[in-house]
Order: C-alpha cells, then structure tokens, then sequence
C-alpha cells in the first residue's frame, strides 16, 4: 500500500508536529489576513467550506469574464507577466553591457567581439522572455479547458468563399460526429494548421513559387498545401502539372503537407470529385478528409483532432470482397527471395524466441506469446517499438519459412527447427494467429500503433505472412485460410494509409522510402487489380511529388546530407532491381535520376571515397555503393561504363559546377589518387520550418585527409538552440559584432546563393554572395590552385548601414593537424603522419587560435571596418613552406592581390566578372 503524503506524528512526537502546524496557521493568517475576527476563528469545516466557496467564486469569475470579452478593463491595470518579463529582459541586458565595459576595461583577456556578444545574447534572452509572456497570455485567451488541452486552430487561405464554406462544413460535421471540436483562425492571425488552396485560374507555376516569402511570413506552425485538379487531357496527363509541382515544391521547402487531389479524383473518379472544372461537394469532403487525416496524424503540435474515416475507392472495396481463393489465384511473386523491402534475414535468436514463446523487450523486461497476448504498453526504445508495434518479432521466422520453402537453407536454423519438432505449418499458424491478436488489441486509433513508424514496419511483415501463404499453396502446406483473409484485410488498412498524405513529405528522404515501401507492398499482390493500381499510383508518385520536386536537373538532391543522398542511390538501385524485365516504363525514372546522382556523388568524394566533413551526413567510403549502383543501372540496360569491383572509376572531369544545386568542386585531377586535393564551396539551402537561413560553407581537403571542416556546436548544445546550431562562423564564415544567426529574420530564399565559376589552366575558381547576417553581407571568392594544392579565399565585407563593425572571421582546422605554439604568420599545422597545412592571411586584423572538438584547432581572425577586403590562404605541402598574401587594391566588387606560396608566385584580380591569374615570370 502506497504511503501516505504526509506522515502522521509517531509517539512523543505529537507536540511537535502539532507546534509546526500551529506555526503554519499563523504564518498562513499573516499572509492572508482575515477580513472579520469572526473569519479568524472558524472551524476547520468552515474554513474548508469557506475556501470551496472563494474557489467557486474565482471560477464564476473567470467565465463570465470569457463570456463577456468586451467587459471594459480596470482604469489601472496591475503589472502582468509580459511585462514583468519585459523588465526583468531590460535589466539583464543593461547588466550584461556594465559587464562587458567592466571586462574591457580591466584589460583580462576579452576579445573583440565579447561586448557585442553578452549584449546581443541578453537581447535574445529579452526576447525569449517577452515571447514565454506571450505565449502564456495567448494560451489564457484561447480558453484551455480545466483538462489543460484547447481546441486546434485551423486557417484556410486562398480558397473561395464557396468552397471554404463546404469544406468547414464537413470538418465541423465530422468533429461533431466525434464530440469534438476546432477553431476557426483569422487569415492574418496565428493558427495550429493552415491549409493554402491555389484557386484562382491565372495562378501559374511561376506566380505560386513566388507565393513563398508572403507564406513564410504567416504565424502557421504547419502547412497544408492543396494541389490542383482538372479533366485529364486526352494523353491521361495531368492538366495542372506544372502548377502541382510547384505547390509540392512549397510543401516541400516548409516541411509541410500535400493534399494530391489529382490523384484522388483518377481514384474515385472525375465525374465524383469535379464539377463544372472546380471541387463537387464529394471533392470538398475529399479535402476535408485529407486535411483531418493530417492534422490528426501527430505532424501537428498539441492537436487532439479524431482520425477521420476515407470514403471507400473502387478498387479498395473490390478487394475487400475477395475471398481467400480468389486473392492467393491471383498473386504472381514467385521469386526466390521476397521484394527487398520485406527482406529481413533470420537469426537464430529471433527464431528461438518465436519458438519459445517469449519475447525480450529489454534485458531485463519480456513478455509472452501465449494467446490472448498481453501486448506491453510501455516500450522504453525503438527497437523494443520495432519489434513489438512493427511486428518484427516476426520478420525473421517469416523470411525464413519463405527461404526454405522456395528451396533454400539455413543450416543453424535447420538444426534448431529439427530439435523443435516443428512442422512448417505449425510456424505458419503461429504467426498468423499472432498477427490476429496484434490486430484485435490495436485497432486504428491515435495510439503509437498506427504512428507512421510502426505501420511503416508492420505493413512488410504482414505482406511477408499473405506471400507465405502462396507458397503454401504450391507446396501443399496447409494453413487457415480465414486467418489469412484478416491478415490480407489488415495490410490493406495499413496500405491505405501510406497512400494517403497523412505522414507524406513531398521532396524527402522519408517521403521517397514511404513510395519505394509501397512499391514493395504492391510487387508482393501483384496481378491483383488492387495491387496494379498501387505500383502505378506509388510510382508516379515518386516521380512527381520527390524527383520532380526534391532533386535538381543536375543532380543534387535539395534536402538532408550527402549521407542521404547516397542512401537514396541505393534506394532506387534496389527498386530497379525489384522490377521485373518488362517494366521498363517504371525503371526509367528512377534510372535517369539515379545517373544524374552518380555523377554529383562522385564529384564529392575525396581519393578514399568519403566526402569532406561539410556537412552532419556519415565519413564513410560510398565507392562501393556508387559502383553497385553504375553496375545495376549497366545491367538493367541503363548505362554503358560500369566499372570493376573494388576499382573506382575515373571522373568525368576535375571541376564541377552544379549551378541549381549550389555546389562547386575543384579536384587536381580526374583520377582518384592520393595526392589530389579537393575544395568544395557549397550554399546550404534555407528552412523556413527550422528558422534556418542556410549559408555559405567551405570545405578543403588534400588525398583522404581533411584540412577545412565544417564545426559542429559545442558540446551539449540542443536541437532546438538555433543560434548555436545555424551560426554562419561553423562553415567557416564569419560573425558580425559577435553575431553569426539572427532568429525570426524575414525569409529571403536567395540570401545565400553561389553566383560565378571561372576555370583556368591549373586553377577553377567561385563566387558566392551571403547577405543571411542583416549586420552586413560577405561576397566570398575561391580559387584553388590544383598542382599547387593551395586555396585562397577572398572575402569583400561591408556592413548594411556602413558603419563600422567587427567582422570576425573562422576557420575550423580538421583534427589531426597539430597547432603552432604561436600566432604569428604563417601558421603551420603539422599532420600526425606527414605533410603540412599552411596558414597566410594578409596584413590586417589580429589573429587567435585555440582548440576546438576532437582534436581541431580553431583561427579566428578580427577586423573593425565598414567596407573592406580580407585575404586568406591554405596550402598542402609535404615540407613546412612559406607564404605571402597582399591585398593591392580593393574596391567596390574590384581587388586585386599578390599570393606566394610553394611552387607559385601570382598576381590574382577581380573586375567585375572576370577574374585572372597571372603566374609571375620566373626571375
């Protein structure tokens, strides 16, 4: 039995605990003088009933004063939260400025910037502040109800009027339906979910991509774009393409939602969703169905919206009406192994556990398969998820069975199934009945069950069972065919819902593993009408809403890390080989954006085959999965040149420019040898939903070796601490008056971008323009002296009011290079093994170092101007060498400079947009 809260007085206590509670009484009544000596001397009932009364009273209050919002306020209001906040935010950042004068002027070390960056620091602290008083107001306002919850605030712009109104009809009615309920918010005010509609018929493509700074300035916490649909043309294409790809495109950059009513209406058919060219009332619930299944879905914040029920397709209710002959005639997939998206191999463990009956959650917590199965509650990792809610305690034993049914053997497995006694049927049975009682204890709700991560997990294992069950058939092997029909039902409910937009994102990684696992699921029922509509649906899909819209005409796909796109190499590699001979139609997609992404891959990989440390994606060698990928599109009639196993094949050239992308790299040469260096200057694109403003990066590299890396923030930094995550200074740029990420800054998609590229003999070279600090802009030049393994960076600095400011500049040495014990230039960094990295820059500034990560060392260099020019220099050598840098003139968008290092002397100079390098003659 629990223990009480407060312990009762033991023994000789009692005087005691009867003084404190003397003491509390009075303590209280000083507090909280009564207004009568009569309220002084109540009886404890009468206190208590006293205070049910006053609580009573302020609760009467607080509703009338809801359900009168127009009651005039008092003449004198008192100092509320906000600006209390506001006061205590002012006082910090005047102490924090007193702070730093002192810090300066005792002369203990501070730096240039420190004064800057404990004032703007307490600036962003006052904002905080003000925004937490705010946000506390705001949830007073919206009426939270005495459980802590409120309604979800839902915007529609861009619609009709018409429409809008049908669409809030059905929303409403099917709210109503569920004793729930949603608020309606002002277009221009803050909302939990706003859904943008295009409807206007002059919108075109380019006028709905220009959309997006206006819908970056909306107080929305997601989005919800809807597409735009039409008779189909008598092609079958898609009348509105372009302007649906442009909407996916914005869904896509604000990592938001996309409501394919295209798709739908080819679905239910256009006589159903259209009329007259715009949305019938059967369309208007289409799309107030999509918009609830995703508001529901857990993609929005605090949303407690019931999970709407689809109307049912054609196609789906034909094959719920199929009976268990009927679907097992018609499934065709007879390979030896299952559609790589169900593959999981087998293990002894799992295999053991499954015989067994019992199934380890942690080391220390497991539960039993005995029916009806007493499914955990809690699961304390991911794994323990997978394994529970994805099913995947039986992926092992299913691929198993299949394996050795279709003529394979595992000899450890073999064994342990004969020692058993176990018949085929029997592990069969099992699972199935498993399956069952998973189902009838999970059915569709808001639980962690039906979260796209374990319906993403589940829906292979149930396709791996009904597969099974053909093979059965063949190999005579008897199993419940009832069983089998409600594990058939059961995956069609976890298919429909990786069709709908519930979990999709247009343009991302976990969007193009959403299709290629519907693919998968498709290539497993095939032949069935259902299953045919589903490979066309999946895949056309895949090419509209994440090719068309995630990767760029050259190559480069827009979102995560270069880890991420060498993943979805792979991923289309494996759809490739998953299809059969004659589905050339579904190949070539996936064939001409996998070469495209070959060649942007190769392009950055240094001579070991990993990629420079740019960016948060894995430093591993891709040669091997670059190569797979060029072998399987060579022999899927795709490709010409597929290279050797275990010899990477030369490059298509030793500079590359990917201008949509925004990558430019600079190799000394096409074959990937040891001593070849690398530069890469790369715009890192913004995020509206992260509030990040991307930025220039700089990577340098020499053979496998990294000289300039990209730094990640310190130490236990948070995800959610955007000016330590997002600050320019970590891709080696700069910070202005200590200040590298300014929050909640008007969007500009441009604000960074890669602009110019020059090649010469010997040399390439880039310009890049970033203006995502409003403190000033930095228009950065590179040139890379390939032979020489030397790049020199030329930054043109000016602030954005022209007056003077701290330009601090960083530069982030890869571990492994041992830092000089002094400052003074050139530095010169030696490698653990052999080689050197020297560091020039010009004559101004003043220059510090210090460690930094694993090992690395960190320059920065300070200058105080307002328009200025800022040389720097790194070069590779295998003996310490010196260097030279002078700036000889610089003007607005014209400089020039002499550079000395090892194995060059040269005059380099920028007027306009022509740049030149001029060895100088040798003496």
């Amino acid at each position: 039995m629990a223990a009480p809260l407060v312990a009762p007085p033991r023994g000789d206590e009692k005087a005691k605990a009867e003084r404190k509670a003397a003491k509390a009484e009075k303590k209280a009544a000083k507090k909280n003088p009564p207004e009568s000596v009569s309220a002084a001397v109540l009886s404890d009932d009468e206190k208590s009933d006293t205070k049910a009364k006053r609580k009573a009273a302020r609760t009467a209050k607080r509703s009338a004063k809801k359900a009168s919002p127009d009651a005039a306020a008092p003449l004198v209001a008192p100092l509320g939260d906000e600006e209390k906040a506001q006061a205590k935010a002012a006082r910090k950042v005047e102490k924090a400025k007193k702070k730093s004068e002192k810090k300066s002027a005792r002369g203990d070390g501070a730096e240039p910037g420190d004064a800057q960056q404990a004032a703007v620091k307490a600036e962003r602290k006052a904002k905080k502040a003000e925004k937490k008083a705010d946000r506390k107001n705001r949830k007073s306002d919206d009426g939270d109800d005495d459980a802590g919850g409120r309604e979800t605030r839902i915007s529609l712009a861009g619609f009709s009027a018409d429409l809008a109104s049908r669409i809030r009809e059905r929303i409403e009615s099917v709210l109503a339906a569920s004793d729930a309920s949603c608020r309606w918010a002002e277009p221009d005010g803050k909302s939990d979910v706003t859904v943008y509609a295009f409807e206007e018929p002059s919108a075109g493509a380019e006028q709905i991509g220009a959309s997006i700074e206006s819908i970056a300035n909306d107080r929305a916490r997601f989005r919800i774009f809807i597409g735009r649909a039409g008779l189909p043309a008598s092609d079958g294409a898609d009348p509105f393409g372009a302007e649906n790809q442009a909407i996916a495109k914005l869904a896509s950059t604000f990592e938001g939602a996309f409501v394919d009513v295209a798709s739908q209406s080819r679905r239910y058919g256009a006589e159903r969703v259209l009329e007259n060219g715009a949305l019938s009332d059967f369309g208007a619930e289409l799309v107030a169905t999509a918009i609830l299944g995703i508001a529901s879905s857990g993609r929005v914040a605090k949303s407690s919206l019931p999970r709407p029920q689809w109307p049912v397709p054609p196609d789906l209710a034909e094959a719920r009406a199929l009976d268990a002959a009927s679907v097992l005639a018609q499934l065709t997939w007879s390979g030896p192994k299952v559609p790589r998206p169900l593959l999981m191999h087998a293990t002894k463990e799992s295999m053991e556990a499954f015989l067994d009956g019992k199934v380890a959650v942690t080391e220390e917590q497991s539960f039993d398969l005995k029916l009806p199965i007493a499914w955990p509650s809690e699961l304390p990792t991911r794994t323990a998820e997978a394994q529970v809610l994805g099913l995947e305690l039986l992926s092992g034993p299913l691929n198993y069975w299949y394996v050795k049914a279709s003529g394979g053997s595992d000899a450890e497995i073999d064994a342990l199934i004969k020692e058993r006694s176990v018949s085929a049927g029997e592990i069969l049975a099992r699972a199935g009945k498993i399956i069952v009682d998973f189902a009838d204890s999970h059915p569709p709700s808001h639980s962690a069950a039906w979260a796209e991560s374990a319906v993403s997990r589940r829906a292979p294992v149930l396709a791996l069972f009904v597969l099974c069950c053909k093979l059965a058939t063949k190999r005579k092997v008897k199993f419940d065919e009832a069983v089998f029909l409600r594990v058939f039902n059961e995956l069609l409910n976890l298919i429909e819902v990786l069709r709908a937009s519930d979990f999709y994102k247009p343009g991302s990684f976990e969007g193009v593993q959403q299709d290629s696992l519907l693919a998968g699921l498709a290539l497993s029922l095939r032949k069935t009408d259902y299953a045919e509509r589903l490979l066309t649906e999946s895949t056309e899909r895949l090419k509209m809403l994440q090719l068309d819209v995630g990767l760029t005409a050259d190559g480069v796909w827009r979102a995560g890390t270069f880890s991420d796109h060498c993943s979805l190499l792979t991923q289309f590699r494996t759809m490739i080989g998953d299809f059969g001979p004659n589905d050339t139609a579904l190949k070539e997609p996936l064939a001409a954006a996998a070469k495209k992404m070959t060649v942007f891959a190769e392009a950055l990989l240094k001579s070991d085959g990993s990629p420079p440390a740019f960016d948060d994606g894995r430093q591993k060698s891709y040669l091997k999965k670059i190569a797979g990928t060029r072998r399987a599109l060579a022999d899927a009639g795709f490709g010409k040149n597929a290279p050797a196993k275990g010899k990477p094949m030369a490059r298509i050239t030793d500079t590359y420019v990917f201008r949509e992308g925004q990558y430019f790299a600079s190799h000394t040469t096409r074959n990937p040898v040891p001593d070849s260096s690398l530069v890469i200057l790369h715009r890192e694109a913004p995020s509206v939903a992260r509030d990040n403003p991307g930025g220039i990066s700089l990577a340098f590299a020499h053979g496998a070796k990294d000289l300039l890396v990209g730094a990640d923030p310190g130490e236990g930094t948070k995800r959610k601490d955007k000016a330590a995550n997002f600050d320019a200074s970590l891709r080696n740029g700069y910070q202005i008056d200590g200040v590298g990420y300014v929050p909640e800054q008007p969007f500009k998609p441009n604000s960074a971008r890669l602009t110019k590229s020059w090649r010469g003999e010997g040399w390439a070279a880039a310009k890049s323009i970033d203006e995502t600090n409003p403190a000033g802009s930095i228009i950065r030049t590179v040139v890379h002296l390939k032979a020489q393994h030397a790049l020199i960076v030329v930054d043109e600095l000016r602030t954005a009011d022209g007056s003077e400011a701290s330009f601090e500049q960083f530069w982030h040495v890869a571990p492994g290079l041992a830092a000089p014990d002094s400052t003074q230039t050139p530095l010169r960094f030696a490698g653990t093994e052999n080689g050197n990295l020297t560091v020039a820059f010009d004559a101004q500034g003043t220059i510090s170092s210090g460690p930094e990560g694993e090992g690395g060392t960190c320059v920065r260099r300070s200058l105080k101007l307002a328009k200025g020019v800022a040389a720097s220099l790194f070069q590779w050598s295998e003996t310490p060498a010196d260097a030279v840098l002078k700036v000889l003139s610089a003007g607005d968008g014209d400089w020039s400079l002499e550079a000395i290092g090892s194995g060059f002397d040269a005059l380099i100079s920028l007027a306009g947009e022509e740049l030149r390098y001029e060895p100088k003659a040798a003496p």
